[in-house]
Formats: C-alpha cells, sequence, structure tokens
C-alpha cells in the first residue's frame, strides 16, 4: 500500500464477438464474473476484481485493486497473475463448455518508503 491507499488499476472490459454482432460489445450475454489466480492456481486475498461502477471509473470497465502491507511479498517480483473473465448466466461449474478468457498480468510490489518528513521531534 502507498500511503495507506489500495492501488487501482482500471482494465477494459472484454468484447465478445454475440455482444459485438447484436449489441453494443458488452452485455448481450448477460453479467460477467472475474476471477483472479495466481501462478499456483490459489486465489489471492491481496488482489480483488472491483466490479461496482465508481464515481470516476469509465463506462465497460472494472477495476483491479492491490492491497498488500506484507513487505516478503517484495523479493519474490513479479508476480504472475491470471484473471479469468466469464459469465454470471452461463456458469463454467455448470457446463464446461462455457466461453471463459484468460487474461495474464504481472505485479511488482516495491518496499515502503518512509515519509522522514513527517516525523516530529519531541
Amino acid at each position: 500500500m502507498r500511503n495507506n491507499q489500495d492501488q487501482d488499476v482500471e482494465i477494459s472490459i472484454p468484447t465478445d464477438d454475440a455482444s459485438t454482432l447484436y449489441g453494443d460489445g458488452w452485455d448481450i450475454c448477460g453479467a460477467r464474473t472475474y476471477a483472479i489466480v495466481d501462478s499456483t492456481g490459489a486465489t489471492p486475498t491481496w488482489v480483488t476484481p472491483v466490479t461496482e461502477v465508481g464515481e470516476t471509473q469509465t463506462a465497460n470497465t472494472f477495476i483491479i485493486r492491490i492491497a498488500i502491507d506484507d513487505e516478503s511479498y517484495v523479493g519474490n517480483n513479479p508476480h504472475a497473475m491470471t484473471i479469468r473473465v466469464g459469465f454470471v448466466d452461463y456458469p463454467v461449474s455448470t457446463d464446461a463448455e462455457q466461453p471463459t478468457v484468460d487474461f495474464n498480468f504481472e505485479i511488482n510490489v516495491v518496499a515502503a518508503v518512509c515519509d522522514c518528513t513527517l516525523i516530529t521531534w519531541n
């Protein structure tokens, strides 16, 4: 975390061919699902997809939020992640043939830097 704030990255929601052919590119097949896993297949607690639309968020985007205060992650850079996008109404758990798409990305965690200008002397 930098300045005790989560770090957000805004990502464009991928379009799909059915929605592009019959609509605006984003919503013919319904709402999307977003799941993030690390290189071991585990779900990280410090990297999450945020799907609610915020005041400053652009239409047809979602947010990847990074919130970490564990410096043990610094020495293991980069952290390989995958985000899987699917459809709420057509889950892979009930039919493995349902469409999903995976996007790979990396996260680099850097050590916190002390801002000594904030220190006051007693």
